[in-house]
């Protein structure tokens, strides 16, 4: 999709930016003319994307953040405004999967709480930050990037599953609760893309070298057994989403979620 100079004169926010989803979604935002503000709690990461997008054009700035912190999230949002002069968008893509693939017997509450405090609250501290400043321009895009495991079985990652399902609730509430300043709030479900849940996880490896295969070949076994389109969903894939949901083009879709998944759930 062609978003060029979409967002030109418009900031965006984007946590998790420092790689995977959050680096690709920054980096096409910058594309399209926005100012970017890369948050992350990955520094040298994260300062590598703002740099990669300044050396190609664009302009970032890098803020290293704890989501789950509500008071450095406040001050994120204030350290862009400060940089920038407004903030328009918000996508809420820091996330973590804990121990994936372990069943619930064996699931610290340390593992829920850490999970919960990221994946939900993370996000809801985000928003909570931008609020004012959307309330006062009364305009603003906030995109929450879910799981495809918040709408179908998702055995072995029960927490994260469960905290990406409390996100999609956030959603709707916050887009009932925000709609009366001209604020849109959706989500975006993405699949099956190779991710160091699946490359860097030891129980997933085991899994695979019982089966006879890699881990790779697992996931791509994975993905036939899941998606009727029969392919891996990529990145590239969900930043084409979260970019239209910011985009003009959708001002009247708020409190929606949209599955990137291959057509694994259909809803």
């Amino acid at each position: 999709m062609d978003f060029k100079d979409e967002f030109r004169g418009q900031s965006v926010m984007i946590t998790g930016a420092a790689g995977g989803i959050g680096k690709e979604t920054a980096q096409r935002f910058a594309a399209a003319g926005a100012r970017v503000a890369i948050c992350d709690v990955k520094a040298r990461q994260g300062r590598q994307t703002a740099d990669e997008i300044s050396a190609s054009g664009g302009t970032a700035l890098f803020q290293e953040l704890d989501v789950a912190d509500a008071q450095a999230a406040q001050y994120a949002v204030e350290k862009a405004v400060a940089q920038f002069g407004a903030i328009d968008v918000l996508v809420n893509c820091a996330g973590i999967a804990g121990q994936a693939f372990k069943n619930i017997s064996r699931t610290e509450e340390a593992e829920w709480d850490r999970t919960y405090q990221v994946n939900l609250k993370g996000t809801a501290n985000c928003c909570k930050a931008v609020y004012g400043y959307f309330r006062a321009q009364k305009s603003g895009k906030i995109i929450n990037v879910s799981s495809v495991s918040a709408r179908m079985p998702a055995a072995g990652i029960t927490p994260y599953a469960a905290s990406k399902a409390a996100v999609l609730n956030l959603t709707r509430s916050l887009a009932a609760e925000m709609a009366g300043f001209n604020v849109n709030v959706n989500a975006v479900c993405p699949g099956w893309i190779w991710t160091p849940i699946y490359s860097e996880s030891g129980p997933f490896r085991h899994y695979a070298e019982k089966h006879g295969s890699t881990a790779r070949e697992a996931f791509l076994g994975m993905v036939k057994r899941f998606c009727p389109l029969q392919r891996e969903q990529t990145e590239a894939d969900v930043a084409n989403v979260v970019l239209f949901l910011a985009s003009a083009a959708a001002k009247n879709i708020t409190g929606q979620t949209i599955n990137v998944d291959g057509g694994a759930v259909m809803s």
